[in-house]
């Protein structure tokens, strides 16, 4: 996976995933959440307006 990235936007890179080693379950909901949330708001920058 690495070869296809390689040169890509730092927006496309993969999402560490959480492993659950220990993590309370509403902690990685939320870590989950607020990367999902940071995604999409970088799509949006990236993206023209379709006015």
């Amino acid at each position: 996976m690495g070869d296809r990235l390689e040169g890509a936007d730092a927006a496309a890179r993969p999402l560490p995933a959480p492993d659950g080693c220990g993590q309370k379950k509403p902690i990685v909901v939320a870590a989950i959440a607020r990367e999902m949330a940071a995604f999409l708001w970088a799509i949006g920058h990236q993206v023209e307006s379709v006015n």
